[in-house]
């Protein structure tokens, strides 16, 4: 983007253990308009901690709304294990992005416990600030998760609403 701040998203591989092959498990939202990105997304993995596991992911600038990644901006890469990953665990795995990046790429690996609990949650705000130039704001609502390392990591992020400052998710 050349009169504003990157749109990212990234792109994340891992090997299939049949041919070693990097396949595509997912991508993430594009962030607009920002140079440190925090993405909700979560993938979830099999991890076979007997098995070495390589992860790769790409980070472009989205430039219109094409799925091809040639299209796009390509920003950087880092290749690693979910081992390595997981070894960080909340502290977080914190590396340079390479071929054609600067900056860092962080990710958090959790092992998950399954569980049937389900909670409903209902969050308002009133006589929010105005914090646009013409009157109202539009907020949203991250709700983050506190690590063992007291480091956090972004849960959900709601939807933006439009000029309220009275807003219900």
């Amino acid at each position: 983007d050349t009169f504003s701040k990157s749109d990212p998203f990234c792109v994340i591989y891992m090997s299939n253990s049949a041919q070693g092959r990097l396949l595509e498990m997912g991508r993430t939202e594009t962030i607009t308009d920002t140079l440190n990105p925090v993405w909700q997304k979560k993938l979830v993995v099999p991890y076979r901690f007997e098995e070495r596991q390589k992860m790769k992911f790409e980070i472009y600038d989205r430039d219109d709304n094409s799925n091809d990644l040639k299209s796009q901006d390509f920003l950087g890469t880092l290749e690693t294990t979910l081992g390595e990953i997981m070894g960080s665990q909340s502290r977080g795995y914190t590396k340079p992005l390479k071929a054609g990046g600067k900056g860092t790429i962080t990710i958090i690996g959790e092992e998950l416990v399954e569980s049937r609990e389900q909670l409903t949650l209902q969050f308002s705000g009133k006589k929010l600030d105005k914090m646009d130039f013409f009157g109202k704001s539009d907020p949203y609502l991250e709700i983050h998760k506190i690590t063992e390392g007291n480091g956090k990591i972004l849960v959900k992020r709601t939807e933006f609403i439009k000029r309220t400052l009275n807003p219900e998710w």
